[in-house]
């Protein structure tokens, strides 16, 4: 979804300029005429632009938000095909400076190559992101860069997380989800498992017996 702006269409027959000098309205329906301009149109293409910068950030249990990089250069490949260049004052250098600025991007990161059909994150890596799950403690974001023969990753050998009553059980790719992976396993086939370049993994805790 791209980012609107409001135009004067969106404003036709909205408000209270439209209104004759002696509208016939009650009270409530002229309190709603002065507030419709807000709630028809400023609110909800407000929310609709959030929405499509959220939908473009990875955001990590502390709230701090992240651009990937695959949601960077398919965020640019939409701007580019909803671009018009003939607007632009030189079509051809707006072109060629669009070229420029995206293999800067793809080549700084060197993250992009093709392989089986799909975009794989090969010298960028991935990131794996660690969530207590009702645990306590902290564990650093780490990059890892997938093998190419078996695209795996090693997880680290140790759990920092802790939580009173529980022992940890393993890792799992869902909060609600059963621990698939312990400390040090080796995860195969990453690339199913990413959201953009991102591995998120959930601790999950057994009760201790009493």
């Amino acid at each position: 979804m791209a980012l609107d702006n409001i135009t004067e269409q969106d404003l036709t027959g909205k408000g209270v300029t439209p209104l004759s000098d002696i509208p016939g309205l009650s009270a409530e329906q002229m309190k709603y005429k002065f507030e419709q301009i807000l709630r028809e149109v400023v609110i909800p293409k407000f929310n609709a632009a959030i929405d499509t910068l959220n939908a473009l950030l990875y955001t990590d249990e502390w709230g701090n938000a992240y651009l990937t990089i695959n949601n960077l250069l398919t965020s640019y490949d939409e701007i580019r095909a909803n671009t018009d260049a003939t607007k632009a004052p030189n079509g051809i250098a707006t072109k060629e400076l669009d070229d420029a600025i995206r293999a800067l991007i793809a080549t700084t990161n060197e993250t992009i190559t093709l392989l089986a059909g799909r975009v794989t994150a090969v010298e960028n890596g991935v990131y794996v992101v660690f969530r207590a799950n009702g645990g306590t403690g902290t564990m650093p974001q780490i990059k890892r860069i997938p093998t190419e023969d078996t695209n795996a990753i090693t997880l680290p050998n140790t759990v920092s997380y802790t939580r009173e009553g529980y022992t940890f059980d393993g890792w799992a790719l869902t909060a609600s989800g059963t621990g698939v992976y312990d400390a040090g396993d080796t995860v195969v086939g990453v690339n199913d498992l990413l959201t953009g370049n991102v591995l998120e993994l959930f601790a999950t805790w057994a009760a201790d017996t009493p």
